[in-house]
């Protein structure tokens, strides 16, 4: 059985055209972007398992097919079965998250989140920290020089921070109340890697600390995943999907009111020495505890290029 090439390439063409115009429609122009940058991705890194799959399109034809209309039915339904594959991770949170693009914390650009500009740091609703599950995941730039970005040693420079005490002097009268409802994930001036929680009586908890290093956090983007089950409980951080941080004894210190924004890349209070000097990208919360396999989907998104 011939097959003709010419209408087999004009047809699978067609069909990515349908597709891609159908999928601009559902998602719109920047979640649509963001799931043919995965495709790309993925398409570059699995182009093995991706001949293979044209070599069994072909044997299928010419054993079982005697049609174009059938062979055309055949590559889209393979067209679609990729599409889900490849983009499903992109699609869940879309589904399971649809304030996500009102609120832009999802964004594939490179912010720059410096204390010469105060309104560079993102912000969003904290009331995702009421949910049983959760995840935060971003990328995050790091210099080879120590002294510039996180590393500037002295200072504590947070890269999520939340509470809600608004400034009142009061609250400062006691060790315990010196922040109320508070979550924070910072390098500490000390070089540690630090995070900690208090609850409405600013009754503070800090889990152990890891020291910063080269080793684990190398020159470069690197990625960071706060990941939480209120069920189990469970409370983990990973860098570069390695396991530094986990937790099941937090739970009582966890906030329990909402009413300030959750800061990326400084300390609420604005306070210059707490900005992070750096470059972030494709901040994300998830509210869902994302297992490994979802980590490793988020790994594959590394950004390329040093930013600019």
């Amino acid at each position: 059985m011939n097959i003709n090439w010419d209408s087999v390439v004009e047809k699978a063409i067609a069909t990515v055209i349908a597709s891609g115009i159908l999928g601009l429609f559902a998602f719109g122009w920047k979640q649509f972007n963001n799931i043919l940058k995965a495709i790309v991705k993925w398409t570059i890194s699995n182009w093995q398992l991706i001949i293979g799959i044209i070599l069994q399109i072909i044997v299928a034809y010419e054993i079982f097919l005697e049609t174009n209309t059938l062979l055309t039915i055949t590559l889209a339904l393979a067209l679609a079965l990729a599409s889900i594959l490849l983009t499903r991770y992109r699609l869940n949170i879309s589904i399971h998250n649809p304030d996500l693009p009102n609120n832009d914390l999802y964004s594939p650009e490179v912010h720059f989140i410096t204390s010469g500009n105060t309104n560079s740091c993102l912000r969003r609703s904290s009331e995702f920290l009421k949910n049983q599950k959760s995840t935060i995941a971003i990328w995050v730039w790091f210099y080879p020089d120590n002294n510039m970005g996180m590393r500037t040693l002295g200072h504590h420079q947070y890269l999520i921070a939340h509470d809600t005490n608004k400034g009142n002097p009061l609250y400062r009268l006691g060790a315990k109340n010196d922040y109320q409802n508070a979550f924070g994930f910072l390098l500490n001036k000390s070089n540690n890697w630090q995070f900690w929680l208090t609850d409405e009586n600013g009754q503070k908890y800090t889990v152990p600390s890891f020291p910063d290093s080269t080793s684990v956090i190398p020159t470069g983007w690197n990625h960071f995943a706060i990941r939480w089950d209120h069920t189990k409980p469970l409370l983990e951080i990973l860098v570069n999907e390695k396991m530094m941080i986990s937790t099941t004894d937090y739970l009582n210190h966890w906030p329990n009111r909402y009413d300030q924004n959750i800061f990326i890349g400084t300390w609420q209070g604005l306070h210059k020495s707490h900005f992070i000097n750096t470059y972030v990208t494709e901040p994300l919360i998830i509210n869902d505890f994302i297992q490994d396999s979802g980590i490793k989907l988020l790994m594959n998104s590394c950004p390329v290029n040093p930013p600019q």
